[in-house]
């Protein structure tokens, strides 16, 4: 009902309304609290990373995402990224919060936009097509503190005026968590270039049943 099946029947979490997105919205303020101390940490550290003006946050889903694989979305152009965020900063925005995986990605933003981009530095970026949250990392860099690196972005995306992404988790938690706060995105482009559908007949049965597993009664 809330339309997470494409042009092909294939279901996939990705594929989101806006009405999927504000029913979650009330559920996530209803029930979803991040604890105190670590709300309070993720707070200082949003301050201490953003100017005070208005801020643009962006998120780009790199590294495993450039592999392609079937029920995953295809991956934005850094070109479709910066027409969008060229036309927020033409409307007034002035800094750049960007929260990416990809250090190419990260490397490719600055060059362009210098210093008007800001960005958390203690994240776990990669170069490669392997994500990171399964790369091996050294001791004292568990699968808790990439979760909450990601988190961190999450929320800090959330506290941005505007917000350009693509499909992916951590831009539909923010705008969920948008919605949760009653507040909305004063300027918002979601860069939609489909799902990848390898194998078509195999996307459809794993989708299919993960749906029929998952679907909201």
């Amino acid at each position: 009902s809330f339309g997470l099946f494409d042009d092909n029947a294939v279901y996939s979490e990705y594929l989101v309304s806006e009405q999927y997105l504000k029913y979650l919205g009330t559920i996530s303020k209803k029930y979803f609290v991040i604890r105190e101390e670590l709300s309070n940490k993720i707070q200082n550290d949003i301050i201490n990373a953003f100017p005070e003006k208005k801020v643009l946050g962006v998120h780009f889903r790199g590294t495993d995402f450039n592999a392609g694989r079937h029920g995953h979305p295809v991956i934005g152009k850094l070109t479709q990224y910066y027409n969008a965020i060229d036309e927020a900063l033409r409307q007034g925005y002035n800094s750049i919060f960007l929260a990416t995986d990809d250090k190419k990605v990260l490397s490719s933003f600055i060059e362009k936009y210098g210093d008007k981009i800001c960005y958390f530095k203690d994240v776990k970026r990669s170069t490669s097509e392997c994500g990171v949250h399964l790369q091996n990392h050294q001791e004292g860099c568990s699968g808790y503190y990439l979760g909450r690196e990601v988190l961190r972005d999450m929320v800090a995306l959330t506290c941005c005026d505007g917000l350009v992404a693509g499909l992916s988790q951590v831009s539909i938690f923010a705008r969920i968590q948008k919605y949760a706060n009653e507040s909305h995105y004063n300027y918002l482009k979601i860069i939609d270039n489909g799902i990848h559908q390898n194998d078509s007949a195999k996307a459809k049965e794993y989708y299919g049943k993960l749906y029929q597993s998952n679907v909201i009664k």
